[in-house]
């Protein structure tokens, strides 16, 4: 394969930057942003994750199937919890503390005499004792700036950060999650809405019943006002109460079963599901990006503090860029084969490869619209936009999407010869060099149409690449000899050599 298939193979995984001529189209067409995935090999310990959580010093907290995984950028630990219990919940404090709940038990992880960090039980501190240690999953821990909040499957226990301030308060099967603004608690309660927390008591918001049968996967905090991510779109909770908004047109949303809501540093903000799928939207609450991370359900979502977005699912623990100035489009969004160019033309993105011509787009709810054109029936080697329409040079010559056309035309037809490259020229706007296996071809734009202006025979060199340095001057590499220099005379048809 000649080198400039490998460069253009690599470049065409599509690793596409958003960085381009078509900004805006780019930014409309994503696909799976730069990520890595750690496996069980990278830190030793059951691929089952629950919650994550930064301390101030940038070390990562991950609730994990067999306790708690710290890492630090290079190292993994995994921290042990009483009975080998999972790390249901990892929350950093006010106090800069990390929080931890479990199975029956609550607290914090301290560094021990000897340097290594360790959990340490938190029970004693708010007063348990006896049949009321019986705590079943902690489900959430709540962090305000009086104090920490840990809920359990049947009661709230509050202790503030001195450990001087302890209260309860029992809560009933119908308790959902909490959320916190402030130092001001609300909950959703199942069959009621939602609710502020005041001292025990779920008083009903105006218009929180909306919340009585839907689920609230996440709020995000928007300083006077509360944005709910719920089942069935976005809503909006302030003094007034809760009303959805409107201009929020999330139907993608629906049915997607979401479970947490992350909010990003740019005020976009982040909706991970439970069949895998990302969902980010910008701050008009337009959907911004659509990623599908696999087959495992997102739980959990944090960010550490160079601004990687990471999710906990129930198999795996992924850490990305989003959002990302580079994207990867392949097989997830429909593009198989091998891809050996790309191009921007009207509002689509096009490329040649082994499944020939490919017509990328966006489609409904954040997804990509990929379409197998049909136009050849083996590879097309290199695309050319142009004013006068998109040049595809394939394996039985080069064809023209004329502007406006919707089925190519021919402007020239091989039998036994491919066409490998196209050049624009860059002394003459109406001219086209493709580089094909035994002859030099010139394009012509005449009329605001492509054609054949004349074709030059390679005489037995073997050129992979061309470039022009002058008016009627081309260079060509030869892997059958040195780079050979043409003059080229357009009246006669021909080259000097």
């Amino acid at each position: 394969m000649p080198w400039f298939f490998l460069l253009r193979a690599l470049l065409a995984m599509l690793i596409v930057s958003l960085v381009t001529s078509s900004v805006a189209m780019a930014d409309s067409l994503r696909g799976t942003p730069l990520l890595r995935r750690y496996l069980p090999e990278d830190y030793n310990a059951t691929p089952q994750h629950w919650a994550i959580a930064t301390d101030k010093s940038g070390r990562l907290y991950v609730g994990n199937g067999e306790g708690v995984l710290r890492y630090d950028g290079e190292t993994w630990t995994l921290i042990s919890l009483p009975a080998k219990q999972i790390g249901r919940e990892v929350v950093t404090g006010r106090d800069g503390r990390i929080y931890v709940g479990s199975y029956d038990t609550f607290g914090w992880l301290q560094t021990s005499p000897d340097g290594d960090m360790v959990y340490q039980e938190l029970l004693t501190a708010v007063g348990l004792k006896g049949r009321d240690r019986e705590l079943g999953d902690i489900w959430q821990i709540i962090v305000t700036d009086e104090g920490t909040y840990f809920r359990g499957e049947r009661a709230l226990h509050f202790l503030s950060y001195d450990h001087k301030q302890v209260k309860h308060w029992p809560l009933d099967e119908n308790q959902r999650s909490f959320f916190v603004q402030g130092n001001q608690l609300y909950a959703r309660i199942a069959g009621k809405g939602f609710c502020r927390f005041d001292d025990g008591k779920f008083v009903l918001l105006p218009g929180g019943e909306l919340f009585a049968d839907q689920g609230l996967p996440g709020v995000v905090d928007r300083g006077s006002w509360q944005l709910l991510v719920g089942d069935d779109g976005f809503y909006r909770a302030d003094k007034q109460g809760v009303r959805p908004i409107a201009q929020a047109a999330n139907y993608e949303l629906r049915n997607a079963n979401a479970y947490a809501v992350y909010p990003l540093n740019d005020d976009s903000f982040v909706v991970g599901t439970l069949k895998g799928e990302l969902f980010r939207y910008g701050a008009d609450f337009k959907l911004r990006e659509r990623v599908n991370l696999g087959s495992f359900g997102i739980v959990a979502l944090g960010s550490d503090q160079e601004g990687g977005l990471w999710a906990a699912t129930e198999g795996d623990l992924i850490r990305m860029s989003l959002p990302s100035p580079w994207s990867f489009i392949g097989a997830a969004q429909g593009l198989g084969g091998t891809v050996y160019d790309f191009e921007w033309h009207e509002n689509a993105l096009w490329v040649a490869g082994t499944r020939g011509v490919v017509r990328m787009s966006p489609g409904e709810h954040g997804r990509i619209e990929a379409r197998e054109t049909g136009w050849v029936n083996l590879e097309a080697f290199a695309l050319a936009s142009t004013d006068a329409g998109l040049l595809v040079a394939h394996r039985k010559g080069i064809l023209v999407l004329d502007s406006g056309a919707t089925e190519p035309r021919p402007v020239l037809e091989t039998e036994a010869e491919s066409v490998l490259q196209m050049v624009a020229s860059r002394f003459h706007p109406d001219r086209l060099y493709g580089l094909g296996d035994q002859k030099l071809y010139v394009l012509q734009k005449s009329g605001g149409r492509w054609g054949l202006g004349y074709s030059i025979a390679l005489e037995g060199a073997s050129p992979s690449n061309l470039i022009e340095t002058g008016p009627e001057q081309v260079w060509l590499d030869n892997s059958r000899g040195g780079p050979q220099r043409w003059t080229l005379d357009p009246a006669a048809r021909r080259a000097l050599r």
